[in-house]
């Protein structure tokens, strides 16, 4: 069984480290360009709304932003993809 790689925010535009010769760099490759856009989407959102420190800036954009996460997965999924979840910043 393969180790998958982890869809999880990176402090960065884009939620996955992709390594060379992991089967989820063809997979992603395949994404529709609204699904990687929306992921980059996410990040951003992300990036400018949580702190390592502080958190979320509010419990609305908390919630926003972990239904917009669980959203991807699911259309990440139905894309092809596999991955692993990591919500480490709830």
């Amino acid at each position: 069984m393969r180790s998958l790689t982890a869809f999880t925010f990176n402090w960065s535009l884009w939620p996955f480290v992709e390594i060379e010769g992991d089967p989820i760099v063809s997979e992603l490759a395949s994404i529709t360009p609204k699904l990687r856009a929306d992921l980059v989407q996410w990040c951003d959102l992300m990036l400018q709304n949580f702190d390592e420190n502080e958190g979320f800036r509010d419990a609305t954009v908390q919630k926003d932003l972990n239904q917009r996460y669980f959203d991807l997965c699911d259309r990440l999924v139905d894309e092809g993809v596999h991955f692993s979840k990591d919500t480490w910043w709830n």
